[in-house]
């Protein structure tokens, strides 16, 4: 009885220590992301992808804007090197050579910018797909052996045995499968504040196209020079526009253009010398191939089903590829009408720019930097969503994405 008196007295002592300890003890709900703009704790503990990824990317560019800003000063005075360059002579062009020069420094940044948790959360997508399948083959065993599996057994695993394991797999596909469909959603919302406001469908098939890296690079780029621009249009107006702060105003304005043309000069080349001839070909492959086909299933007397079947892939796949050209040059032309617009834009701050340097008037800006580079952005994104649907067709599409890497 003692003892027990003792024990009850003891446990009591701790309860109370441990009650003092929490009533006492200060505790800090530290947020996820940083929080410059001093925004409430129910925003900065939220967990909706959305508003985390639009977060992300402003502290991103806050933490990095120092070196974007170095980037693009070396890409300023590379092109008044270019604006300063004589006509190029017989056996040099410096104003060519100058420009292969700036094209690097926008490499230079394209890579700089790009975010490495793209490629992490990829390379997880793709465990967990590995780890689903897995089990997905391990089920179909146990669902095997579960034939000829006793019902009560010492030695062996029993029929309930099988079916307890093929439930705890089963759970944890569906585990899998919810962690792959979170980290799907942040991608998503990472792109969607980029500008590519498809639905989660259209999303994923426009990640499985070939000229995807482009998009990418495009998106990531032009959210951030927008940024650079609000930044630069601050400060010429907290300077009352002096002619130094509206200068660099306009020379950052043609960079900005500059660039952009450079990112849909990349993404034409690409489609009019790898992607369409190669697309072409391909289909006209399959198109040869199905003939053949159709005309071995008319004289075959045997195997004839087996031509049928065959027939039918083909078909399915020869209709995909057709789409699968479509979304190419629709895209295409989404880019020659940034290019267009752009390059309009570019002559118009030119000559502002021009004649503020050689007046040493200052010119305000007419135009807003930041609305433009929007709608710019919406330009290049602009439907390019795709038509395909089926689900074998979705399986064919990343066919063709595969094929046409091996000539990248």
């Amino acid at each position: 009885m003692k003892f027990l008196m003792a024990l009850l007295f003891l446990l009591f002592t701790l309860l109370s220590i441990v009650i003092y300890i929490y009533l006492t003890t200060d505790i800090e709900v530290v947020p996820s992301f940083g929080d410059e703009d001093n925004t409430s704790q129910h925003e900065s503990n939220t967990t909706d992808p959305k508003e985390l990824e639009e977060r992300f990317l402003k502290e991103y560019f806050q933490a990095n804007w120092e070196d974007i800003q170095e980037q693009l000063n070396q890409a300023i005075e590379k092109y008044i090197e270019i604006d300063n360059a004589g006509e190029p002579s017989f056996f040099w062009d410096k104003k060519a050579s100058l420009r292969d020069e700036l094209e690097a420094i926008f490499d230079e940044i394209i890579e700089d910018m790009k975010d490495g948790r793209v490629d992490e959360h990829q390379e997880r997508i793709d465990e967990i797909k590995e780890i689903i399948q897995e089990d997905v083959v391990q089920i179909q065993a146990y669902e095997v052996d579960m034939k000829t599996a006793p019902k009560e057994s010492y030695l062996s695993t029993t029929v309930k045995g099988y079916k307890e394991k093929i439930k705890a797999l089963e759970e944890e596909i569906k585990l899998e499968t919810k962690k792959r469909e979170y980290i799907e959603e942040q991608i998503h919302a990472y792109y969607h504040n980029l500008g590519v406001l498809l639905s989660q469908k259209e999303f994923v098939l426009l990640k499985n196209r070939i000229d995807f890296d482009f998009v990418y690079e495009a998106a990531i780029v032009m959210n951030m020079l927008q940024k650079a621009m609000g930044k630069v249009k601050k400060e010429t107006m907290e300077h009352k526009y002096q002619l130094d702060k509206t200068l660099y105003y306009y020379n950052t304005s043609r960079i900005v253009f500059e660039f952009i043309l450079y990112l849909e000069k990349r993404h034409r080349e690409a489609i009019d010398k790898v992607y369409i001839p190669h697309l072409n070909a391909l289909l006209e492959r399959k198109i040869n191939a199905y003939k053949e086909d159709m005309i071995k299933s008319k004289q075959a007397k045997e195997d004839s089903k087996l031509y049928v079947d065959s027939l039918k892939v083909q078909k399915i796949f020869i209709e995909t590829t057709k789409l699968y050209e479509k979304d190419i040059l629709k895209q295409r032309k989404a880019l020659w009408r940034v290019r267009l617009v752009v390059a309009k834009h570019l002559e118009l701050t030119h000559n502002r720019y021009i004649r503020s340097k050689e007046t040493s008037e200052s010119l305000r800006p007419k135009r807003d930097m930041q609305k433009i580079l929007g709608a710019v952005i919406r330009y290049y994104l602009d439907d390019i969503g795709s038509s395909v649907e089926d689900a074998k067709q979705k399986e064919k599409y990343q066919v063709i994405t595969r094929q046409l890497r091996l000539y990248q």
